[in-house]
């Protein structure tokens, strides 16, 4: 690998933000992301409504193989996504640990970060 003139950390809006104009002016930029990925549940193709009445399977991906889409009682991010989008705060809060009892961000490692 090439050394680059710039690092990056992160690959969402932001990050593509700050290396566009780089790249255009001629800088060799390295983006470095964690980069979950979330494969568990694959989601099918089709409009919500056909696959809600003929999909078989729904539950998986609705509620997960251990109802983990069920927030008993969380309050966090997780509590509003599905089994599918899970992996979007997986390992948020133990790499990146916010101290504070009034602001509760939604902070993500995913590939492409929320974007």
């Amino acid at each position: 690998m090439a050394d680059a003139d710039v690092i990056i950390v992160g690959s969402g809006a932001s990050a593509v933000n700050a290396a566009m104009p780089l790249i255009e002016a001629g800088r060799a930029v390295r983006m470095l992301d964690v980069g979950n990925a979330g494969d568990r549940y694959p989601m099918p193709d089709g409009p919500f409504e056909e696959v809600r009445r003929t999909d078989p399977d729904q539950h998986r991906y609705l509620l997960g193989d251990h109802f983990e889409g069920i927030a008993f009682d969380d309050t966090g991010i997780k509590a509003h996504l599905t089994p599918p989008r899970q992996f979007v705060a997986e390992d948020a809060n133990r790499l990146q640990p916010v101290a504070s009892t009034s602001f509760f961000p939604l902070h993500s490692l995913a590939v492409g970060g929320l974007g």
